[in-house]
């Protein structure tokens, strides 16, 4: 199946890209160029994976680094679901300047999509004094959104950062301790991968639902890709219900 793999996303077209764009049906149509960005960084993503399954083991002491990494950031996380406000307030204080810049509006809505401001349409008939207006206050209301949700903000950096260590483990773990890889080692890091952009291009969060645009949207992916559709809606209701935010 991982053979023909790379070909496969050679061959995925621009009006490929741009189907699934659309497919999520996105309430600003502006963003579709971000949405097809994202769509393809999942395709590079994926060679990265393929890699790690072609090239054999991890060395050990690499191995042992990864896990060590992924299980910091793991305790980083626990500890953060459980701060009380004081410290929630203190860390929107210290935090919020340096992730919108680090990270960027845009890459902060890509991991925390619930900071999104919905676009009014009539900012079209707007003069540009009035749009350029409509846009900073736009702006500073997703900056206050931010400040008041960054612990949520940190926790999905985080999250994001842990996700492929935690597919390296599962995919590098010795077979004695884990009966050997996952049957569908693509599956798990490609609906993380589309929750995402499902939710960043729809600005709302991913319903648990068997049908409906982020099924298709999965479903496309792995059919452009040559992958198993066998059991990707239940999959993907697991993914979603064990996500802790």
């Amino acid at each position: 199946m991982t053979t023909n793999l790379r070909q496969k996303i050679v061959e995925i077209s621009s009006a490929d890209i741009n189907e699934l764009a659309l497919g999520l049906d996105p309430p600003d149509p502006n963003r579709i160029p971000e949405i097809e960005y994202f769509i393809r960084s999942l395709f590079s993503e994926i060679l990265h994976v393929e890699q790690i399954l072609k090239t054999g083991r991890t060395p050990k002491q690499q191995l042992d680094f990864i896990e060590d990494i992924h299980r910091y950031l793991s305790a980083i996380e626990r500890k953060l679901q459980t701060v009380d406000d004081a410290t929630r307030f203190t860390l929107s204080a210290v935090l919020t300047e340096p992730l919108v810049r680090t990270l960027g509006i845009d890459g902060i809505r890509y991991l925390y999509p619930e900071i999104a401001v919905p676009e009014d349409s009539r900012t079209e008939s707007y003069s540009p004094r009035r749009r350029e207006s409509y846009a900073e206050t736009n702006l500073a209301t997703q900056e206050r959104l931010i400040e008041a949700n960054c612990t949520d903000v940190i926790l999905c950096l985080i999250d994001a950062i842990n996700e492929p260590l935690s597919l390296i483990l599962k995919i590098e773990t010795p077979i004695k301790d884990r009966g050997g890889r996952p049957p569908n080692p693509y599956r798990t890091f490609i609906i993380k991968r589309a929750v995402s952009i499902f939710e960043f291009a729809t600005g709302r969060r991913a319903p648990r639902s068997r049908h409906g645009k982020l099924v298709n949207f999965c479903e496309t992916i792995h059919d452009l890709l040559g992958l198993p559709l066998d059991g990707l809606g239940d999959a993907i209701q697991r993914a979603l219900g064990s996500r802790t935010k």
